[in-house]
C-alpha cells in the first residue's frame, strides 16, 4: 500500500480494491488495528460504502462498539444499520438507547416473524434486558422466544431466564430452567453448581451440599 501511494498518488480506479485487499490481509494475519487504520485512512478522502462496510464488520467482530456507533452514523439508514446500532449501544452500556433501536427494527419487520432477522433481534434484545437487569422482561420475552423452533441460541437464553428467576428470588423456577440444560455435557457441571446455589438460597443445605460434593468429585476426577 505504501508503494502504491507513492507510485500512483492520483489513482482512483484501483484504490478501493487495493485498500480492501490489504485490509483483509492485515485482519486475517491478526493485525486488526492496522486494518482499521487503513480503512479509516481511505474513508478520510472517500466515503465509500464497501470500505465502510469492511470497517463496520471489523468493529463488530472486534467488539469495538464505541467506534462502531460512529461508523454506523456515516452509513445510510437501514434495518441492518439500526440493528447494529442497537448492538453497539448494548456494548457500551446504553441499554435504554439499545432498546429503542431494537424496537425500531422489530416494528420494521413485525409482519415477518419467521425471518432469521427477527430471531436474531429478539435474542439480542433479551441479552440487553439481562445486562440492564430488567429480569421480568428477560423472563417474559425469553419464555416466548425459546418456544420458537428457528433459534440456535436456546441454551444461552434458557440460562438467562434461569438466572433472572434466581435474581428475582424465585429459586424454584430458576432450578426448573437450569434443569433443562443438564443434557449439555459441555456445561452440565456449571449447571449443577447453579442448581446447588438455588437450594442454598432456599436454605436446603443438605441438598445443596450433596450437589456441591458431586461437582467437586467430578472436577477432581478430571485433573
Amino acid at each position: 500500500v505504501e508503494d502504491y501511494k507513492k507510485l500512483y498518488p492520483g489513482d482512483t480506479e484501483y484504490r478501493k480494491r487495493i485498500y480492501i485487499a490489504a485490509g483483509d490481509a492485515l485482519y486475517n494475519n491478526g493485525k486488526a488495528d492496522a486494518a482499521e487504520r487503513l480503512y479509516k485512512e481511505y474513508l478520510e478522502k472517500d466515503n465509500d460504502k464497501d470500505v465502510l462496510n469492511a470497517l463496520i464488520s471489523l468493529q463488530v467482530n472486534e467488539k469495538k462498539y464505541g467506534e462502531l456507533g460512529q461508523s454506523l452514523d456515516k452509513q445510510d439508514k437501514s434495518v441492518d444499520n439500526t440493528y447494529l446500532k442497537a448492538v453497539a449501544a448494548t456494548g457500551v452500556g446504553n441499554y435504554s438507547e439499545a432498546e429503542g433501536y431494537y424496537n425500531e427494527v422489530l416494528n420494521s419487520i413485525q409482519n415477518d416473524e419467521s425471518s432469521s432477522m427477527y430471531a436474531k433481534v429478539k435474542s439480542n434484545q433479551i441479552r440487553n434486558y439481562f445486562l440492564w437487569e430488567k429480569y421480568d422482561s428477560v423472563i417474559s420475552e425469553g419464555e416466548k422466544y425459546i418456544a420458537r423452533e428457528d433459534i440456535q441460541d436456546r441454551d444461552e437464553i434458557i440460562e438467562k431466564i434461569a438466572l433472572s428467576y434466581y435474581r428475582s428470588d424465585n429459586p424454584e423456577k430458576s432450578r426448573e430452567y437450569f434443569s433443562k440444560l443438564l443434557s449439555n455435557p459441555a456445561t452440565a457441571e456449571d449447571t449443577k453448581f447453579q442448581i446447588a446455589e438455588s437450594y442454598l438460597a432456599e436454605k436446603n443445605y443438605d441438598k445443596a451440599k450433596e450437589i456441591y460434593d458431586g461437582v467437586y468429585a467430578t472436577s477432581e476426577s478430571e485433573k
